[in-house]
């Protein structure tokens, strides 16, 4: 039963978020970039943003720990500088490439586009070799030069941005912020989630009792018109009553299908309750993660 017969079903008032598949999180990623105002390589956490973080009332976490770095000076105020997704920007630097000069637009075999200056510093100063959006591995060889005077990318406001977060101390506290935030988004989309499948269930209940109900009326209506169907004076009266039983039948049938309206429901609802679940439990792990591969990563026991 697809939306639009599960809308046309009586007394049932579909809620399609309730059958609107969860997106899961990324898995986490080690990368490496380049900070665009100090020009060092950092190694630290890549996370891709999903759709819901839309709705996570948190701050820009992510750029919290290069803000910080980027200032020594604790008189001078700290600005957080802002990732663009924008299809004419280098996602190295976030500067304006150019279609000739050091910073024309080149790209990588696996269609990520950046300045060629950028890119060359990265693969110079990067022992991974890997493109540093989607960490397949390349070498300086395979950059090639775009003979364009703009990119324009039609699936720009598609694409998840990505955020990511230092190995240290101040990228810990950025991360364990964001991680935190996500957490709380889907515990109150849990809770909402479960509220719903209570009232769902309960109606389901109510329409199986109601249903229940018109099947014993209809049964007693038939068992009266039995009773007058062998006394001519009372065909009539028969007949009345075996169309009334008719109705009640109809009716029954239509809280019958009401029913499976919420039973389905009640199942996808319980998908989402399952999958906020996950989102919810894998704070803690996502975290450990972190702190793991910062130990790794700095050599601390």
């Amino acid at each position: 039963m697809n939306i639009v017969e599960l809308e046309e079903a009586k007394f049932v008032n579909v809620n399609k978020e309730d059958f609107e598949q969860v997106e899961e999180l990324q898995p986490l990623c080690v990368s490496s970039w380049i900070d665009p105002k100090s020009g060092e390589t950092r190694h630290g956490i890549q996370v891709v943003a999903r759709k819901d973080d839309a709705e996570v009332d948190f701050d820009d976490y992510s750029n919290l720990s290069i803000a910080l770095h980027s200032n020594p000076d604790p008189n001078v105020p700290k600005k957080i500088p802002k990732r663009t997704d924008e299809p004419d920007v280098c996602s190295i630097c976030y500067g304006v490439w150019t279609s000739h000069g050091n910073h024309r637009i080149c790209s990588l075999p696996c269609g990520h586009v950046y300045g060629m200056s950028c890119i060359k510093r990265w693969f110079q100063t990067s022992s991974y070799g890997t493109c540093p959006q989607c960490n397949k591995e390349y070498k300086l060889e395979d950059v090639g030069p775009i003979y364009a005077t703009r990119i324009c990318n039609l699936a720009a406001d598609q694409k998840a941005p990505i955020r990511r977060f230092s190995f240290s101390r101040l990228g810990l506290i950025a991360f364990t912020k964001y991680e935190f935030a996500r957490r709380n988004c889907a515990w109150d989309k849990l809770c909402d989630a479960l509220k719903r499948r209570a009232d769902v269930v309960g109606q389901q209940n109510d329409a199986m009792k109601r249903r229940s109900e018109l099947l014993d009326r209809m049964a007693n209506v038939l068992k009266r018109a039995k009773a007058l169907e062998h006394r001519d004076y009372a065909l009539r009266r028969a007949n009345a009553l075996r169309l009334r039983a008719d109705a009640l039948g109809r009716r029954a049938d239509e809280y019958l299908r009401s029913a499976k309206t919420f039973g389905l429901r009640d199942k996808a609802l319980l998908e989402r309750v399952r999958a906020f679940s996950l989102q919810v439990d894998a704070y803690k792990p996502r975290l450990n993660f972190f702190i793991k591969s910062t130990r790794e990563f700095c050599g601390v026991a």
